[in-house]
């Protein structure tokens, strides 16, 4: 918000004023206008109180003018202007004629020059921005003074929700606006109103009688605006947050709207608790598969597996910190344990060194862009992780899963061998239809990406299609693997359990013991890759104690691995 001068000085004013500035934006905000509005003279220039000049109302010199009738047509000057303003980044341009039919009917004609005079020169509510037809046109300093004002006015629409759908349908502009009234609402101690909006945005059509997808993202994040504390208190607000989460993730993994806006969509999704299934496991069948690619390629055949639809997600992870995993010794690699206390440090080479000097041991209690705002969204999968931590997260998820009787004797869930991850991608030489769950042959069983060899980039999150970061899992609905996996391609760099070495894959599991030497293999590409990367034969390689905003993992439910520890 504070872009520009004006805005510094009046939230410094409003920190001297309140003695601190508030959280919640919409309180911030109002304190602004207060200040500007009622309060700027008695503070611009720190006069004594018998210096203070008179503030508006007394200029204006009418009894019958009350504060809440000014405020109330300043809020629908803001809405009137943001409307005409359409789509525009800025503050809207306000022509006299439009400041004359909303002010007049309060102020009256006379006064109505004192009132511009004040707001113009003295309270800088309002800057003259030049001429239109020989009078003057306005505009507030700030959009998100423009956005404030003109939710007060929707907020108090006696048919709020009914108002809130008619606005969404103009325009993303009106975003903003609709989550402010909610949040003004929510301070006056509403309740009803807010819900409502949320309701009537969840369930709004097109005019095509389709479900307005972008409406159902707003009715989220209006509910998150209300807070879930308030929301949830009664039955009806339950339903209405249950309605939402249902109509997101139908949004997410729809294949709606673009890939940003589903992107946004997954955030609130995970903001308010997401109800997909993220502990959900497809089914791998036994047989054989193509590892590799060119003179490389070679046939290999696994037994039966299960692997993660998704990565593994930060509300996921989130379980295995609450349950103390980063404490618990049974859980890690004697290597792992080393790396967590700290004294792994010594044996790394010097580039690792200087790496890991970023993270020293008390920074190793929780991923290391745990407390990153974006990258820890719930929805989105975990990163900042490295290969010791993604070992101990498994081995966590099998004591539980084992305990509430949902393991076999010799599974368990661990990382995937590189030859598991390439076969999920890629799937066998014959793989289920998915009509009747019968084996059929595979129509391109050496596919270069998890959905065919033919490269989209709407299919997955890389650098071609400009996110710039990590996007909530599922998103990518038309880039599933043939056995259904997401986010196979792209978003994060998986660790396999898998040791680097050359083709071909030898199958006795001398390459995932838990505690042998050497770099482990990474698979997928990411967010920050090219297409290369993301093809489903790619691999890389780094230390197990590496860690990135671009590295994370999924996890196999299958055989115990013979070397394992």
């Amino acid at each position: 918000m504070a872009t520009n001068p004006l805005l510094l000085t009046v939230m410094a004013l409003v920190h001297t004023y309140y003695g601190r500035l508030p959280d919640d934006r919409a309180d911030l905000y109002g304190q602004c206008v207060d200040l500007l509005l009622w309060r700027w003279e008695d503070r611009k220039a720190g006069r004594a109180a018998k210096e203070i000049e008179p503030g508006l109302l007394e200029r204006l010199g009418e009894p019958r003018v009350r504060r809440q009738d000014v405020e109330a047509a300043m809020n629908e000057l803001a809405y009137r202007a943001h409307a005409a303003g359409g789509q525009g980044q800025g503050p809207a341009d306000i022509p006299r004629s439009m400041l004359v039919e909303v002010l007049e009917p309060v102020v009256g004609l006379k006064r109505l020059e004192v009132f511009e005079q004040y707001a113009r020169e003295r309270s800088g509510l309002l800057l003259e921005r030049g001429e239109a037809h020989g009078k003057p046109v306005y505009a507030f300093p700030h959009r998100t003074f423009q956005e404030y004002l003109a939710a007060g006015h929707l907020a108090a629409a006696s048919e709020v929700g009914e108002r809130a759908c008619e606005l969404a349908a103009q325009g993303d502009h009106w975003r903003e606006v609709i989550r402010l009234a909610t949040e003004r609402l929510a301070r006056q101690g509403e309740r009803e109103r807010p819900l409502s909006m949320a309701q009537a945005l969840c369930l709004a059509q097109t005019a095509a009688g389709t479900p307005n997808w972008g409406a159902a993202i707003l009715a989220g994040e209006v509910l998150l605006a209300l807070g879930e504390a308030t929301a949830v208190r009664t039955a009806g607000g339950r339903q209405v947050w249950r309605s939402s989460q249902e109509r997101l993730v139908a949004l997410v993994e729809g294949g709606h709207l673009s890939v940003r806006e589903r992107a946004r969509a997954g955030n609130v999704l995970g903001a308010l608790s997401d109800i997909r299934d993220l502990d959900a496991l497809v089914e791998v069948p036994a047989g054989e598969f193509w590892l590799g690619e060119g003179r490389e390629a070679h046939k290999l055949a696994l037994p039966a597996f299960r692997i993660g639809k998704y990565p593994v997600t930060n509300a996921q992870f989130a379980r295995f910190l609450d349950a103390d995993g980063y404490e618990t010794r049974r859980y890690w690699t004697e290597d792992g344990w080393a790396w967590r206390q700290g004294t792994y440090d010594s044996q790394a080479g010097d580039w690792l060194k200087d790496w890991l000097a970023n993270r020293p041991a008390e920074r190793r209690d929780r991923p290391f862009y745990w407390d990153d705002g974006e990258l820890s969204t719930p929805s989105r999968p975990v990163v900042g992780v490295s290969w010791f931590e993604a070992v101990a997260y498994g081995r966590w998820l099998t004591e539980v899963w084992r305990a509430e009787g949902r393991l076999g004797a010799s599974e368990e869930f661990r990382l995937p061998t590189e030859a598991e991850w390439e076969k999920a991608a890629r799937g066998g030489l014959e793989i289920l239809d998915a009509a009747t769950g019968k084996p059929i042959p595979n129509p391109e069983p050496q596919r270069e990406y998890p959905w065919s060899s033919k490269w989209d980039e709407d299919l997955c999150n890389t650098t071609e299609g400009g996110i710039g970061t990590t996007t909530p899992v599922g998103i990518y609905s038309g880039g599933a693997s043939p056995y259904g996996c997401l986010d196979m391609a792209g978003n994060v760099w998986e660790w396999t359990a898998s040791l680097y070495g050359k083709y071909p894959y030898p199958l006795d599991s001398s390459r995932e013991a838990p505690n042998a030497p050497g770099s482990r293999v990474l698979r997928g590409g990411s967010w920050s890759s090219f297409q290369r990367l993301a093809r489903c034969a790619s691999r890389r390689s780094a230390p197990p104690a590496h860690f990135n905003d671009n590295n994370g993992f999924r996890v196999v439910l299958g055989p115990s691995l013979s070397q394992s520890s």
